[in-house]
Order: C-alpha cells, then sequence, then structure tokens
C-alpha cells in the first residue's frame, strides 16, 4: 500500500483509527507498556499542581502507518482544572520525531535535558516545573536563532520554524 488514500473508504478507517486508553489511578490488571509511564507522569504532575486529583487518557493510532502523523498524546486533567497534554508527532513518510507539552492549550517552552529523552516522564515533569516556576527558556538549538523553544526532538529543542524545518528536511 502507498498512501492512505489510495485505499477504500470502508478501509482507511481501519489505518486512521485511535485507540484511546484510560489511565486508572489504580492498576486493575495486565498493562499495557505505555500504562505505568503515563500513571507515573500523572501523579507526578498532580503533585507538581498541588491537585488531589487526577484523571488520564492515552491516545495513539490503531495500526501504525507512515502517513500517522500523530504517534500519542497523553491527557492529563488535574481536579478538573487544569489539562496538560503531551503529544509525540511524526510527519508523515519522515522520522523526524517532534514532542511537545501545552498546559490549558498554551505551549509550554521546552527544555532539552542533558541525559534524558523527550517522552521520559521525567524530562515532561521537569519542563512544566520549569514553566510553572518561571525559569527562563533558553533559546532554539538552531545556531543564532534567540526564539523560544517548544519542540522537543530526539537531541534539540526548537522554535516552531526551525522544527518545520527539521520536519521538511531532517536538519536542525
Amino acid at each position: 500500500m502507498a498512501s492512505i488514500a489510495d485505499l477504500p473508504p470502508a478501509d482507511r478507517r481501519r489505518f486512521t483509527h485511535m485507540e484511546t486508553l484510560t489511565i486508572s489511578p489504580h492498576p486493575t490488571g495486565p498493562e499495557h507498556g505505555c500504562e505505568t509511564a503515563a500513571r507515573e507522569i500523572a501523579e507526578a504532575v498532580c503533585r507538581l499542581y498541588g491537585g488531589d486529583a487526577w484523571q488520564a487518557e492515552h491516545r495513539s493510532p490503531a495500526w501504525p502507518h507512515a502517513e500517522n502523523e500523530l504517534h500519542s498524546e497523553l491527557t492529563i486533567r488535574v481536579n478538573n482544572l487544569r489539562t496538560i497534554v503531551h503529544r509525540h508527532t511524526v510527519p508523515a513518510h519522515t522520522q523526524c520525531d517532534l514532542f511537545t507539552l501545552t498546559v490549558d492549550g498554551r505551549p509550554v517552552p521546552a527544555h532539552r535535558p542533558s541525559h534524558g529523552l523527550p517522552h521520559q516522564p521525567a524530562t515532561i515533569v521537569a519542563n512544566l516545573w520549569r514553566d510553572l516556576h518561571r525559569v527562563a527558556p533558553t533559546g532554539c538549538d538552531s545556531l543564532g536563532c534567540p526564539e523560544m523553544p517548544t519542540i522537543l526532538t530526539y537531541g534539540a529543542a526548537l522554535c516552531p520554524t526551525h522544527a518545520q524545518r527539521y520536519a521538511a528536511t531532517g536538519l536542525i
């Protein structure tokens, strides 16, 4: 199959359907790989924002395909007051992983960890902590760019303009 668009409409749904997994505060049995990390993130985010209750959902494609740009999305609601969303996207037909984090729809400045990965719980919570405590963000990792980075890759924190360039060319 060259493209999802080439499929008949009835078959297209199978490749574009997103599965939603509700993360519970207490495990109820065997878990998928993302559930433990999602729970760890939700608990840490709840503590960070001084909450006493959280709800979390994880979405991912039922059938991964090179044209499914959304690889995963974790949504956490703390006390039904704050909504935190961590998204992992890969532009179609590329291998350029992009990670974004928002609080109530506002992009969170991205800080590249020195020895962590953008999807690890410690990195996500550290970026939220820096945002909550108003730690000044560093500039974009693209040479000479003073813009605020809001997108992490494996190895760089980029502003939206340079993240688009990275997605299109693979170059930072």
